[in-house]
């Protein structure tokens, strides 16, 4: 019975890589951009995050919920009418199949 092992010589190949000439200058530029970033604190965002409502918008939203509230079909249309006169745009007429 024969206990494990190759007993050979083994090799070892190591190889090293960089980067070509022309990329260093790039490369060192971006690290010290990186490390100039990170050094800096932060800043929140002292902005509105949120947009108001434009008039129509606003308008849209007050038909819907009058819409909901008389529960018919004719408001409906005349909320979408009313709503593409004003956007500039035709809305489909919406039907019940």
């Amino acid at each position: 019975m024969s206990k494990g092992g190759g007993g050979g010589p083994s090799e070892v190949q190591q190889s090293t890589s960089g980067l070509p000439d022309y990329a260093e200058p790039y490369y060192k530029d971006m690290m010290a951009k990186s490390a100039y970033e990170t050094s800096t604190p932060y800043v929140p965002y002292g902005g509105a995050r949120l947009a108001d409502f434009d008039p129509a918008q606003a308008a849209m939203q007050d038909r819907a919920i009058g819409m909901g509230s008389q529960g018919n079909s004719a408001a409906m249309n005349n909320s979408f009418q009313a709503a593409s006169l004003e956007e500039g745009t035709v809305l489909p007429t919406p039907t019940r199949t």
